[in-house]
């Protein structure tokens, strides 16, 4: 796709390539693949697209033991993509929406609502960069 330069099917085999990788258990590549779909989509203007790959990263810290970081990544994506009306930003055929899920349920209530919070009033680019380096299993950001 790189080759004939469809940026769009690059994008969507990326984000493909992540979660295979995700289920894997190799997070450190599925981070990698999540953030160069990310940046394809950014090129084309896809605002579903970076929601998704967004959705991705927060998977990525749901499977390294980052649940606050994964609630902040995925309130940030799902206020990107209704800022820029799309009303979800879950695909029908990857789990991001389990991962979240799992996420929140690792959290207390208190944690839960301060982490969204600030999810929410991250900018795209806030959340990438949080979601650009990996923590240690346990660390609170």
């Amino acid at each position: 796709m790189e080759a004939i330069g469809d940026r769009a099917g690059e994008a969507r085999i990326l984000n493909e390539m992540a979660w295979t990788h995700l289920g894997l258990d190799d997070s450190t590549a599925a981070r990698r693949f999540f953030f160069e779909s990310a940046s394809a989509y950014l090129d084309i203007g896809s605002v579903r697209g970076v929601g998704t790959s967004m959705i991705g990263l927060a998977a990525v810290e749901t499977a390294e033991g980052q649940a606050l970081r994964a609630v902040q990544i995925a309130a940030a994506a799902e206020v990107f993509a209704l800022e820029e009306g799309i009303m979800n930003v879950y695909s029908d055929d990857d789990p991001g929406r389990e991962y979240v899920e799992r996420a929140k349920a690792e959290l207390r209530a208190d944690d839960l609502e301060t982490a969204t919070g600030i999810g929410r009033s991250l900018s795209v680019k806030e959340a990438l960069d949080l979601a650009r380096v990996a923590q240690p299993a346990g660390g609170l950001t």
